[in-house]
């Protein structure tokens, strides 16, 4: 997982994770309408507006503890 400016923009970062995980498919069910996202890459945001942070917490624990909560 790595968050950054999305492309070129100054406006728009990214919660990138590896895109063969299940990862965004899940955000997807969870946060649509939340976030935005960018194929089965990452959830991005814009620095502009007030950051979802429970969802956006949510979302990176899920990240960190992938490959534990897959093992299981």
């Amino acid at each position: 997982m790595r968050i950054n400016a999305h492309g070129q923009s100054t406006k728009v970062c990214g919660v990138y994770v590896h895109c063969q995980t299940d990862l965004v498919s899940r955000w997807r069910q969870l946060y649509d309408g939340t976030f935005e996202f960018d194929g089965n890459r990452a959830i991005l945001f814009n620095v502009d507006e007030p950051l979802p942070e429970g969802a956006l917490r949510h979302c990176i624990a899920m990240a960190l503890t992938y490959h534990h909560a897959k093992s299981n």
